[in-house]
């Protein structure tokens, strides 16, 4: 094989381990995020089962809570974006979570099988690298 091809090729390889690395990352985020939400919803559902005036803890954030009570527990604030709020039923702050989880993993899926392609094609680039080196 001709050193310029192959030199073409080992830096096509190159570049595919580079967004499989990426697309590792991402998933990554996308589990964590999904994580968290499973968390929440679990959360909410203990909140359902709580009577008003229950003892709670508050996440304030970076692991510190604050000691309060539970004056209602059928409802809570649900974070839309954009410092945007919207107080809704525990029940349908369950849903929309399920929605965004639905989401999530429909990201998942297009990345795995992205990642599944490009694997595949790192795999044969380093299949003709090695036939043709060796």
């Amino acid at each position: 094989m001709d050193p310029k091809i192959m030199q073409q090729k080992a830096y096509e390889f190159e570049m595919h381990k580079e967004q499989m690395k990426q697309i590792q990352m991402q998933a990554m985020q996308i589990q964590k995020q999904a994580q968290e939400i499973e968390q929440v919803k679990q959360s909410l559902v203990d909140l359902k089962k709580a009577k008003s005036m229950d003892d709670a803890f508050i996440p304030l954030g970076a692991g510190v809570y604050a000691s309060g009570k539970i004056t209602d527990s059928k409802e809570v604030l649900v974070m839309a974006g954009a410092g945007v709020a919207f107080k809704k039923s525990t029940d349908d702050a369950i849903a929309f979570l399920d929605s965004r989880l639905d989401i999530l993993n429909k990201a998942f899926s297009e990345l795995d099988a992205e990642g599944k392609k490009i694997s595949k094609s790192a795999q044969e680039l380093a299949n003709q690298i090695q036939s043709a080196s060796g």
